[in-house]
């Protein structure tokens, strides 16, 4: 009985052993954005080991990648999507590693981070059985996602439709300009829009406390310009005198800083993000 026991002890610990052993993974990240997409996992290479950071695969729109991770160890792996300033998972992800910009295999380290890198959230994904056999015979693993901008929250969404793409072929960032009241009263805020023919594109207005900042704009501006502007006659600190005709809702530009009487006075400034900036911050002081 003794010996039988230990037979039975010894088959569970192999088996087990087995099943921890490291193997390949395949990597089945379906693209279905119109954009490049850029993926990082962490994994372990053995159950004692610390985890290990492989970033960037990238994939392109309406593509899956056919890529594979070299002795994975565990039943999970973690996974990270970006593309822009979109992320996936776009809520808190199951645990949060940093990621460099560039590509390579490092050490998974956890924030927060040193210098060069990022905090981002990734996935758990459980590592499925393949159908296909790898050295020893042993079936690969697999990993399926499908990235898609449905996935993101509704205003994500709905920039990542109609997101142009970058020289590299990623979603461009997506640009924020934010502005804040310094001053002692309310004051009324909106975002401007340049358009080709000198005239703007006016944002919705809203009413900004003392004391407090908003965001008035997030999206793809033309030449990555936009500006905040603010029911003021402050000019200076850069700011641009304008009027705006509430009724049409059209703004020009007023050479001596004098509006007509159907139109409100505005200071503006403007908001130049270069190719890395996806923030921008406007201070006003309403007095």
């Amino acid at each position: 009985m003794t010996r039988f026991l230990c037979l039975l002890a010894l088959l569970y610990t192999s088996a087990a052993a087995h099943a921890q052993a490291p193997r390949d993974v395949l990597l089945n990240i379906c693209n279905d954005t119109r954009f490049t997409v850029a993926s990082a996992a962490a994994y372990r290479t053995s159950p004692q080991s610390g985890q290990t950071l492989r970033a960037w695969f990238l994939i392109q729109p309406g593509e899956c990648l056919n890529g594979a991770l070299s002795g994975v160890a565990g039943e999970t792996l973690d996974l990270h999507v970006m593309s822009g300033s979109f992320r996936w998972p776009a809520a808190d992800g199951d645990s949060a590693f940093c990621v460099p910009a560039a590509g390579g295999l490092q050490y998974a380290s956890f924030p927060p981070c040193g210098g060069g890198q990022e905090a981002r959230d990734f996935r758990t994904q459980r590592i499925e059985r393949s159908n296909r056999r790898g050295s020893g015979g042993r079936y690969l693993g697999r990993v399926s996602w499908r990235i898609s901008c449905s996935d993101l929250s509704a205003q994500d969404a709905a920039l990542c439709l109609q997101a142009p793409r970058d020289e590299r072929g990623l979603a461009q960032l997506a640009r924020t300009l934010e502005v804040c009241n310094t001053g002692g009263r309310s004051v009324e805020v909106l975002a401007l829009i340049p358009r080709p023919d000198d005239t703007y594109e006016t944002g919705e207005p809203q009413s900004l406390p003392a004391g407090t900042c908003a965001p008035i704009y997030r999206g793809f501006p033309p030449d990555s310009q936009v500006l905040a502007a603010a029911t003021l006659t402050q000019r200076r600190g850069g700011f641009e005198p304008l009027c705006w005709f509430t009724d049409g809702n059209a703004v020009i530009n007023s050479t001596d800083g004098s509006c007509p009487e159907n139109a409100r006075p505005l200071a503006a400034q403007l908001a130049a993000y270069g190719p890395f900036t996806d923030s921008y911050t406007v201070y006003f002081e309403a007095y």
